[in-house]
């Protein structure tokens, strides 16, 4: 996933997403649903684990937290 932020050009980043891949176009503007900041330390190594609850195409709505509680 490439992401950019304005005024500091763009970054290419890898999200987790629980579950099915997500149905996105390569370029497609995408919501990030719960998306979380997970830092790693191993030895001498370190980074960020990016983790989403759900990846979905831009413009698409977010059902409210109440009503994505009884579906499941």
């Amino acid at each position: 996933m490439t992401v950019a932020v304005q005024g500091a050009g763009a970054s290419t980043i890898k999200v987790r997403v629980a579950g099915e891949a997500p149905t996105v176009q390569l370029g497609q503007p995408v919501t990030l649903v719960g998306l979380r900041a997970q830092m790693w330390e191993m030895e001498d190594r370190h980074g960020v684990l990016w983790v989403a609850s759900e990846i979905r195409p831009a413009g698409v709505p977010t059902p409210p937290a109440a009503a994505t509680k009884r579906q499941q």
